[in-house]
C-alpha cells in the first residue's frame, strides 16, 4: 500500500509541472520580430511642372502685342484663378526624407532663375535670331508672382503663407520628434500673392522680390519656397505660378525668347 501511495505522489507532481512549466514539459521555440526603419535618402523631386511653354500677351490669354510708343504690360495669364487643377499654373515638391531623424532631412530650396540656355549667346530674354541687332527686354521688367489660391486634388491652402499642401502632408517639429500638421511656421514664399488680378502690373511690382533679374541684365534668382532645417516639409507641397513684362516703348518688333528654370535642392 505504501509503494502505491507513493507512485500516486509522483503522479501528481508530474502533472503540477504540465500545468506551471509547459515549455519544460512540451518544448517551445522562441522568435524575434524586428522591424528596421531607416531615413529615406531620395532627394526632393518635381511632382507637377508649369507648362513647359508660356506665351505673353496684353490680356495673357492671346491679345496681341504691337511696339508702342508707351511701354505696355503683357502676362502669361488672365484676370482669373491660376489653372492650378490642370498643371499649367502649378509646381509642386514632394519630399520624402523623414525629418524627425537628424541629418536625413534638412530642408529644402525651390528656386526660380533666369538662364541663358539654348542659344548660348549670353543675352537673356532676346529676340530670334539670336541677338540680332541687339534687342533685348531688360530682365528688371520681367517678374512672377506666386499664389495659393486654387491648389490642386486633395491640396489645403495655408492662407497665411501662400502654400498648397497635399493631403498626408506633414511638416518637420525638430531632430528627434515625429512630423506634425503643417501650420503658419513651416514654409515660406516670396512673392505670394491673393486674388485674381493676373492681368494688372501692379500685382507683380508690389513685391521687390518678384523681379527676375537686374539693370545690369544679370539674373536674380529667387528661392520661391522654402523650408528650413527643423521646420522640414515631408510630403507635397506647391504653389501656382504667373509671369509678366513690362515692354518698354518703341521696342523693336520680333519674337522675344526668355528661358526660367526651376531648381529643387538639396
Amino acid at each position: 500500500m505504501k509503494k502505491q501511495t507513493l507512485v500516486a505522489a509522483i503522479g501528481t507532481l508530474a502533472l503540477v509541472a504540465n500545468v506551471f512549466l509547459p515549455g519544460l514539459a512540451f518544448g517551445q521555440a522562441l522568435q524575434t520580430g524586428t522591424a528596421d526603419i531607416t531615413c529615406d535618402t531620395t532627394n526632393p523631386t518635381f511632382n507637377l511642372e508649369p507648362n513647359t511653354a508660356v506665351t505673353f500677351s496684353t490680356d495673357g490669354v492671346g491679345g496681341t502685342i504691337y511696339s508702342q510708343l508707351a511701354a505696355q504690360p503683357v502676362f502669361n495669364h488672365g484676370a482669373s484663378a491660376l489653372t492650378a487643377t490642370t498643371g499649367n499654373d502649378f509646381i509642386s515638391v514632394v519630399d520624402t526624407r523623414d525629418p524627425s531623424d537628424s541629418g536625413c532631412n534638412d530642408g529644402l530650396t525651390l528656386e526660380l532663375t533666369v538662364i541663358d540656355g539654348t542659344d548660348g549667346d549670353s543675352i537673356y530674354f532676346d529676340a530670334t535670331p539670336a541677338g540680332a541687332g541687339g534687342d533685348t527686354i531688360p530682365l528688371t521688367n520681367l517678374y512672377y508672382v506666386t499664389s495659393s489660391d486654387t491648389c490642386t486634388g486633395t491640396g489645403t491652402e495655408n492662407n497665411t503663407t501662400g502654400i498648397c499642401y497635399e493631403s498626408g502632408a506633414l511638416c518637420g517639429d525638430g531632430d528627434g520628434n515625429p512630423a506634425i500638421a503643417c501650420d503658419n511656421t513651416h514654409g515660406t514664399t516670396i512673392a505670394d500673392y491673393t486674388g485674381t488680378a493676373f492681368t494688372t502690373l501692379g500685382t507683380f511690382t508690389a513685391d521687390t522680390d518678384s523681379v527676375l533679374g537686374s539693370a545690369a541684365q544679370v539674373p536674380a534668382p529667387r528661392d520661391v519656397l522654402t523650408y528650413a532645417d527643423g521646420l522640414e516639409l515631408y510630403g507635397e507641397a506647391g504653389l501656382g505660378v504667373a509671369y509678366a513684362t513690362n515692354i518698354p516703348a518703341n521696342q523693336e518688333t520680333g519674337t522675344y525668347l526668355v528661358e526660367l528654370q526651376y531648381t529643387v535642392s538639396p
